[in-house]
Parts: structure tokens; C-alpha cells; sequence
């Protein structure tokens, strides 16, 4: 009862704190059958051919990738290979979940290049391990350092093997960024292998972060996930289920109140869009969140109090045990030697341009820096000008690097 009441009290106070944000539906919406389907069929569904991929961690997770084919072009093979690797609590679906002219999945496979969506652990698409099951909280111990490590390292190299390659490009959006920082600056193995590294809505230090996140993470100073797991457990944190699929399609399809609080609940951690297609309100809640570890939500909220890009704080005693020192390491930006473009946003409330200031100052081989007006946390997978005020952009980038 106390566990129940204390998440009714911080939900509360959240959104007593976003006062100003909310937005009017008014457009009304129906239900789409993009609400139903996977990753894959929505590929298939816009015309093009999806492989699925399942590879293996080292540490024992099975995760789940896709590609897409594009049936308009001959000879598929041969051809410069990117990799998608979608925000927090997101999947694989985030990059063809809109219409062919606004899917960046879609439009990179329309310029010629072989197109890879990348999945992390925890997500609805990677719940299997060769070790320990769903259920076990063992599967759960993990966060995005570990997805970098394992995930990213494995995921790139599985791609390489099987399409004969020796690099490609990478684009990551959100965590997506997080990990690839982590990785590109402490790997220089795995780093000799991206051509070019595409930052959408980068995130390494969230000090100045406006996302509501910040209240659970100032609620104690902790170090340690216990706040988290109090209020949380110690498992999954915000998992994709059918029950909550249905519930976002019965919801977020009413015009009215219902539509009202689905939509604000969407925007809780990332701020308004003005950009959205509100009419499909439903499909990107159906798909989204799609699942990660209560442990990596304490992560990011270690990084939010301490305003450090850092590793895992397990307090002094377990950090000498894993780091050999009393404080979790920081990530070193400046040996980030892979070329990088950065895009962010002024109306972004994770990736703030008071912390996207500290990237810009410390990268060393930046190729392009770009702000987009206006733009929030999701719009640079959702909006509706995607490809006029960032895709088209990007294309001309990859194409002097591919």
C-alpha cells in the first residue's frame, strides 16, 4: 500500500511540476493498423523486405536486429552500411514508424544504402538470455554502460561479419549517442570501425536536464538504486506488454480527456511537440515505451546529481571491487577520434543545450553542428518535417563519408 501510494504521490508531483506543457488533442484520430505490428511488418509494410537477426552478447543476451532490403534496388550487395540505434525506452520501430517520407530507415534505404536497425537489452525485442529468464532479476542488472560495452560491440561486429564490411556509419539517437560515446572513446578497436558517427539529440551529461526525471532523482541523494528499486522493484522499468498496447489504442484513439492524458504522458520525459502527427498518437504509444532496467534509470539519474558522464555508482565499497578505485570512472569525450556530427535541439528537455554545450567544447573531430528551432527530444525521429529540417542534411553528410 505504501509502495502504491508513494508512486501515486511522485506521479502527482510530476505533473504538478509540468504545468504549461499540455496539449490540446483536437484533431480526432482513428485506429491504424500500425498500433499491431512489429518492426518487421512495418517494413514489409511500406513496401520493402525486413530480415530479422538474432545475435549474442558476450555477457549471454540475445538481442534482435533488423534490416531493411529495398526491393527497387538490384544488387543489395556491396552497397556503404549504416546502423540505427534508437533512444531510451525506444526500439528498432522508431526509425520506420512514420510514412516513407519522414522514416529516416526508409529514406537512408532510398539513397542507396544498406540499412541496419539496431535493439538494446530490456527492450520488447531483446528479453531472452542463454542464462537467466525475464523474470529473474539478474536479467535486469544492467544499464546503458553495459549496452555500450556488449550490445554496441556485438551488434557492430555481427553486422560487419555478415555484410563483408569494414566500417559503416552510425547514427544514434538519444541513448543511442550515450553509448556510442561511451564505447567510440574507450574502444579504439570498435572505433576504427565507424566512418562517421551521427549525433541526434546527444546525450553524455545531463546536469541541466528539464525532463521531470530530474524530481525522482533529487528525491534523496543516493548513490545507489535503492530509491529506484523502492519505488519501482528491481526489475523492468516501464516494459512494453500487451495490456498496455491495448490500452494506449483504446485511449489515445478518443478525442477527448482520455486522448488528452495519453498524450501528456508521452511527452512527460521529453517536453510538447508542435511537430508531431497527433492522429497517430496511438501507433507511437503502442510502440513506446518499449521496456528498459530500473537499474538504467538509476544510472541516469546518478548522472543527472553528479553532472558527470560516468559509469555505474555501486557507493565507494563496490566501486573499488569493480573499478578499483572508491568513484565511478568518467568517460573521456576527448578521445573521441571518430567523426561526429552533432544535431540538436533548442526545445529539448533530455538532451538540454546547456549540457549539449559541454559535447561541442570537448569533441575533437566534429563535422557538423547543427541546431534545429523548436524541435523537442522525439521530434527528431517523429516529426512530420523530418526529412526538410535534418534528414536531407544528413543524407549529403553520409555521402562523404560512405
Amino acid at each position: 500500500m505504501l509502495l502504491t501510494l508513494s508512486r501515486i504521490i511522485l506521479i502527482l508531483k510530476v505533473l504538478k511540476n509540468t504545468e504549461g506543457f499540455f496539449l490540446d488533442p483536437g484533431i480526432e484520430a482513428g485506429s491504424d493498423i500500425d498500433e499491431y505490428i512489429n518492426t518487421t511488418t512495418l517494413i514489409e509494410s511500406k513496401g520493402y523486405i525486413a530480415e530479422e537477426h538474432d545475435l549474442i552478447t558476450q555477457d549471454g543476451y540475445i538481442l534482435s536486429i533488423n534490416r531493411i532490403i529495398n526491393p527497387n534496388v538490384k544488387n543489395n550487395t556491396g552497397r556503404p552500411v549504416v546502423l540505427l540505434q534508437h533512444g531510451l525506452l525506444d526500439s528498432s520501430a522508431s526509425w520506420v514508424i512514420n510514412f516513407k517520407d519522414q522514416s529516416l530507415g526508409f529514406i537512408l534505404s532510398d539513397e542507396g544504402y544498406d540499412v541496419w536497425l539496431g535493439n538494446m537489452r530490456g527492450n520488447r525485442y531483446c528479453l531472452k538470455h542463454l542464462k537467466y529468464h525475464k523474470k529473474q532479476p539478474e536479467f535486469w542488472d544492467f544499464s546503458w554502460s553495459d549496452m555500450g560495452k556488449y550490445d554496441l560491440n556485438a551488434i557492430i561486429n555481427y553486422i560487419l561479419k555478415t555484410t563483408g564490411q569494414s566500417s559503416l556509419i552510425y547514427i544514434g539517437h538519444s541513448q543511442g549517442t550515450m553509448i556510442g560515446f561511451s564505447e567510440f572513446g574507450s574502444n579504439k578497436d570498435l572505433a576504427a570501425k565507424i566512418k562517421l558517427f551521427i549525433a541526434m539529440g546527444p546525450v553524455t551529461t545531463v546536469k541541466y536536464i528539464k525532463s521531470p526525471i530530474h524530481y525522482i532523482a533529487n528525491m534523496g541523494k543516493f548513490t545507489n538504486q535503492e530509491i529506484w528499486y523502492s519505488l519501482f522493484g528491481n526489475k523492468d522499468f516501464l516494459p512494453s506488454s500487451k495490456t498496455l498496447d491495448w490500452m494506449a489504442d483504446k485511449l489515445c484513439n478518443f478525442k477527448m480527456t482520455d486522448r488528452l492524458l495519453c498524450m501528456n504522458t508521452f511527452f512527460l520525459f521529453c517536453g510538447p511537440s508542435k511537430y508531431m502527427n497527433r492522429t497517430r498518437i496511438a501507433v507511437y504509444t503502442t510502440h513506446n515505451p518499449s521496456g528498459t532496467s530500473v537499474k538504467n534509470m538509476a544510472h541516469y539519474a546518478q548522472c543527472v546529481m553528479s553532472g558527470k558522464f560516468q559509469m555505474y555508482d555501486y557507493g565507494p565499497k563496490k566501486n573499488l571491487v569493480n573499478y578499483n578505485q572508491t568513484t565511478p570512472p568518467e568517460y573521456d569525450l576527448t578521445s573521441v577520434q571518430v567523426p561526429t556530427a552533432i544535431y540538436w535541439a533548442t526545445n529539448d528537455w533530455l538532451a538540454d543545450p546547456e549540457d549539449v554545450k559541454f559535447i561541442r567544447d570537448v569533441l575533437p573531430n566534429i563535422v557538423d553542428d547543427y541546431e534545429i528551432l523548436d524541435w523537442n527530444h522525439l521530434d527528431f525521429v517523429l516529426a512530420t518535417n523530418t526529412k526538410k529540417c535534418l534528414y536531407d542534411r544528413i543524407v549529403n553528410l553520409m555521402n562523404k563519408f560512405a
